[in-house]
Order: C-alpha cells, then sequence, then structure tokens
C-alpha cells in the first residue's frame, strides 16, 4: 500500500471534518476542546506501537486526525484570549516559533528511523519503489519496480511455486528486522509532554 494513501487520512479528514467538529462544539470554550485534542493527538501513536502494520498506521492516522481537527481550529482564538491586549500578534509569533525547529525534528526522527525501523534498499530501486513486479525478459524472471529493473531475482525470495518478488521490506531476503514499536513507544512518551506542559502550566 503507498504511504500516501495511508498519510491521505489525515490530509482528506482535516478538509472534511473541521466545520462538522465547529458545529458540534459551538458556545464551548477554547480551552475545553483544545486540551481533548491535544491528548488524543498525543497518544495516537500508541496504536502502531501496539500493531506495527498497514492496519496499526491506518488506525494512528485516524486518531491523529481527530485530535488535530479538536485542538487546531481553536489554537489561535484560544493564544489570543491568552495574550494580554495589544500583544496578541508576538503570542501567535511566539507559537509559531517552533516551525524553526522543524529540520532538527526531522534528522531526529530520521536518526530514529535508521535505529529502530531499517529501510530494505535492497529490494527498492533508487526512488524508493519497491522491486514488486515479476518480469520476463528474455526467459529470466526478474523483479523490478515501475521505473526501472532492480537486479533482483524472485528464485531467491523463497520456494514457492509461484515466483514472487517483495511487496515490503517483510518479503525482503536481505532485511533485518528491528523493532519498531521502541521507536513508536518512545514518540508517545515524547508526544505526552506537550498536553501535559499545557495542563501543568
Amino acid at each position: 500500500i503507498p504511504i500516501y494513501t495511508i498519510q491521505s487520512i489525515n490530509l482528506f479528514g482535516c478538509l472534511i471534518m473541521p466545520p462538522i467538529v465547529g458545529a458540534l462544539t459551538t458556545g464551548t470554550e477554547d480551552f475545553q476542546i483544545v486540551m481533548p485534542g491535544l491528548w488524543i493527538m498525543a497518544c495516537s501513536p500508541i496504536f502502531i506501537a501496539l500493531l506495527p502494520n498497514v492496519f496499526g498506521a491506518c488506525v494512528w492516522q485516524l486518531v491523529l486526525t481527530i485530535g488535530e481537527v479538536l485542538w487546531s481550529p481553536r489554537q489561535d482564538s484560544w493564544t489570543a484570549s491568552l495574550a494580554p491586549i495589544g500583544m496578541e500578534g508576538f503570542f501567535f509569533a511566539f507559537g509559531s516559533s517552533r516551525e524553526l525547529f522543524g529540520p532538527l525534528g526531522d534528522v531526529v526522527m530520521g536518526a530514529m528511523n535508521e535505529k529502530y525501523n531499517t529501510n530494505c534498499l535492497d529490494c527498492r530501486d533508487q526512488y524508493g519503489h519497491f522491486c514488486q513486479n515479476l518480469s520476463n525478459s528474455n526467459g529470466t524472471l526478474q523483479c523490478v519496480s515501475i521505473q526501472e529493473s532492480c537486479g533482483l531475482f524472485p528464485t531467491a525470495l523463497g520456494d514457492d511455486t509461484v515466483p514472487t518478488c517483495p511487496t515490503t521490506c517483510l518479503e525482503c531476503p536481505t532485511w533485518e528486522p528491528t523493532d519498531p514499536s521502541a521507536f513508536w513507544y518512545l514518540l508517545t512518551l515524547f508526544s505526552i509532554l506537550s498536553p501535559l506542559s499545557v495542563w501543568v502550566f
């Protein structure tokens, strides 16, 4: 399953659900909506930690989206309510300063993925696509991607009657399994610090 198919759950959820949530929560104070949303979003990685597979990833995206559509639309109005009169712009700017740390977060996430959720480069082409298509070229069976030949032969993947090519890293013969759940447990722990700090301070 292409990764963007899973990520689109968040995209379409954030497009469709905010007006519905807004209509259902009219008249409710911002903080009463923001806090549950932050907790739901922060706890969402636990699902992929417990189920490190496609289904777990879909549940994670769904729960994450529910949390996001609760707190995100109310963030600006809640921030404005906390700011002294005339300093709303400063509070908005300070709240957005976290985006400056985006590249650092990417580096940290990449390092953790490399350790806890290793890739299987031997079974992908140079663009990252899996060599999952079986091709018969001049009587020789090969595994190819949607763009190029990978130099991977299906006979090395198992003793099945019908040769198969890897569609995931789990099916890649040279891939060494790691512990992706450990990564997501750590991410859940760090995510919980966000609503906890908002609640405490």
